[in-house]
């Protein structure tokens, strides 16, 4: 039994959780319980508390938005929604010829049966527009206010040099879309039934939940991982507030630990020590 022990002591993490499953395996009718094993693996492998950090922690690691710290007066929760895609439409105010365009700029296509509207990109910012002969224009992918009307006056110079006498009039922000990760599971059934006025859970069709927030007028995706996507808000603020209002609600339906998860491996004899025991008690 000494040996034993020496020899699980001094394997891997990897290994010891291999052994740990073929063991199960063999001397159980039943192994699944025994997987849990691999999350207590993975915690080992990669450190911490497996993506359960204190608010504190969350906040001196500046949450989902590099090293810089968060400000709790502001993001309580200690996470900041990472601003993924701007969405912008700018009136150029002159009629256009399409053809024209495709054919005379860099980066554009047009195929009239397919869209009615040249496709256009450029790589700093690395956005999409969609010109219209109508002079309109839709500006996409920049991931900052700033950054979207930097590319839309980009395209309008661009245009402006075809020879079209383009202006650059009503730039307004149209929809703002963040994302950010709570770092712990949701039970999506238990708060769609809670908040049945403001949900739409439909498994079968989309795995996430849809949450329709009234103040501000904002679209939630929240997915049973913990990734939540915020969609709808025409000022950055706007869905900081709106993650903010819906972050006690998903800390209220938060999933339950497994209870092998709540032990405290300092180490591997440890480990052994406990598999040993179920595996000789047969506790399922």
């Amino acid at each position: 039994m000494v040996a034993g022990v020496s020899l699980m002591v001094k394997l891997p993490v990897e290994l010891t959780v291999k052994i740990l499953i073929i063991q199960s395996t063999t001397l159980s009718r039943n192994p699944i319980p025994f997987s849990l094993w691999i999350l207590e693996g993975k915690k080992r492998l990669f450190g911490g508390n497996f993506g359960r950090g204190t608010k504190k922690e969350m906040a001196e690691q500046g949450g989902l938005e590099g090293s810089q710290p968060v400000d709790l007066s502001k993001h309580p929760s200690g996470i900041v929604p990472t601003l993924q895609n701007i969405v912008s439409t700018v009136n150029l105010d002159c009629k256009l010829d399409l053809k024209q365009i495709a054919l005379q700029a860099r980066n554009a296509e047009y195929n009239p049966k397919r869209f009615a509207a040249v496709i256009m990109r450029i790589r700093e910012p690395k956005t999409t527009a969609l010109i219209f002969a109508s002079g309109k224009m839709v500006c996409t992918g920049a991931k900052s206010e700033q950054q979207s009307k930097l590319a839309a006056r980009k395209y309008a110079r661009i245009i402006q040099k075809l020879g079209f006498p383009a202006k650059f009039k009503d730039f307004k922000i149209q929809n703002i879309v963040g994302s950010c990760d709570v770092k712990f599971p949701i039970r999506l059934e238990g708060l769609a039934y809670s908040h049945g006025a403001f949900s739409s859970y439909e498994p079968e069709l989309f795995p996430g939940l849809i949450y329709r927030m009234k103040q501000p007028k904002i679209v939630l995706l929240i997915f049973v991982s913990g990734k939540i996507v915020i969609t709808g808000a025409k000022v950055r603020d706007e869905t900081y507030t709106a993650f903010e209002n819906i972050y006690p609600v998903l800390t209220e339906f938060r999933k339950n630990q497994q209870w092998l998860e709540t032990i405290p491996l300092h180490s591997f004899f440890l480990q052994w020590l406990i598999s040993y025991v179920i595996l000789t008690l047969h506790i399922p």
